[in-house]
Parts: structure tokens; C-alpha cells; sequence
């Protein structure tokens, strides 16, 4: 397969048009990626954002909110988790994991 090389010149109002559609996309994505970690000024995430932070699927959340070991809070058609009680969990669970993980296995390898 050949390569051939292609040089093109844009005028300067088109390159700078160019420069704010990329800058207006990274910031969308930044954001996105923020709203997945959850604000960090809010005690609420969505069961989506808890999953995230569990790193499970969102039906785990369903699951721990029947088993009554995370609390809710309906706000219109949204269920929200406290953040405290998803770090709490995490906190919990830590001994069980480190006791499940393979002898000789640091934690974070």
C-alpha cells in the first residue's frame, strides 16, 4: 500500500472556526467524563455514577438498594445514592476483597 502525502492550506477564519469546534468537543467530553465521576460538591450520584464508582454493573446497585445496604432518594423519575454510603461500602468491603485476593497479590496489582 502506498502513502502519499497531502498538504492542504486553510484560510485563517477556517482554522480558527476548526480551533473552536475541537475546543467546543474536549469540553463536552470533559464534562461527560466529570458527570461520571460525579461532582464532587453533590452527596448524590445516579445509579449510573454509583456503578461507575463500584465498578459494577447498575443492576448491583438495584441489588443493594433491595438488600436495603444503600439507601435511596427519588427525585422525579431519578433514584439517587448517597455518595457516603457508596464510599462506606467500599470502605466494608475492602477486608473481604483483600481476603479473596490470590496470596503473593498486592492490593492495586
Amino acid at each position: 500500500m502506498e502513502t502519499v502525502a497531502l498538504t492542504l492550506q486553510l484560510p485563517p477564519e477556517v482554522l480558527a472556526s476548526l480551533r473552536e469546534q475541537l475546543k467546543a468537543e474536549v469540553l463536552a467530553e470533559l464534562r461527560a467524563l466529570s458527570s461520571l465521576e460525579g461532582s464532587a460538591s453533590s452527596p448524590w450520584l445516579t445509579v449510573e455514577e454509583a456503578a461507575n464508582r463500584l465498578r459494577c454493573k447498575r443492576q448491583r446497585i438495584y441489588d443493594l438498594l433491595s438488600q436495603r445496604k444503600l439507601s435511596r432518594h427519588k427525585e422525579g423519575g431519578r433514584t439517587l445514592v448517597c455518595r457516603g454510603e457508596v464510599d462506606a461500602l467500599v470502605k466494608l468491603d475492602a477486608p473481604a476483597l483483600a481476603l479473596s485476593r490470590p496470596s503473593g497479590l498486592a492490593a492495586g496489582n
